[in-house]
């Protein structure tokens, strides 16, 4: 199991909140046991996250300024958006003025991205923690697909 999976057991514990009940007390039990164990992992890994640095956090300010400059603005105050970009007026303007924050930042920049492989290789290492096992035989019926294939990890 690798750490990016013990993401995944959690997420899918909580998506099967409205499952537990009484009625199947060794699945809750388990399920219990098994997001305690979870939590106290991830609250391992997430104390080595590296926060931004106040010249990254300033970039982000000053990207945001410039978004805000040149995007076009629905009516109801949000950016509109075309294939997951937000589109700008004066897109040459745009395009320099965030190439020169780009250039004025690029160390920031790096460390962040940085960073971001050093986590990726963190997520996608082997975890070392025993996570106890869900017993096939207390799986209810109603588990979805979605929370069957985030909980394999965990399942006996």
């Amino acid at each position: 199991m690798t750490n990016l999976d013990l993401y995944n057991v959690k997420t899918g514990i909580e998506k099967c909140k409205d499952i537990v009940n009484v009625a199947n007390i060794n699945f809750a039990i388990s399920m219990a046991r098994i997001y305690s164990e979870v939590l106290a992992e991830l609250k391992i890994l997430e104390h080595g996250i590296k926060p931004f640095s106040a010249e990254y956090k300033e970039y982000i300010k000053e990207s945001d300024e410039i978004t805000s400059k040149y995007a076009i603005v629905k009516e109801d105050g949000t950016y509109q958006i075309l294939n997951d970009k937000i589109i700008v007026r004066k897109p040459l303007d745009y395009n320099k003025e965030l190439n020169e924050l780009n250039i004025k930042y690029k160390d920031a920049i790096q460390v962040v991205k940085d960073n971001a492989e050093e986590w990726e290789k963190i997520l996608n290492t082997q975890t070392t923690v025993k996570i106890s096992k869900l017993p096939k035989s207390c799986i209810p019926s109603q588990l979805t697909v979605e929370q069957i294939t985030l909980l394999f990890p965990v399942i006996e």
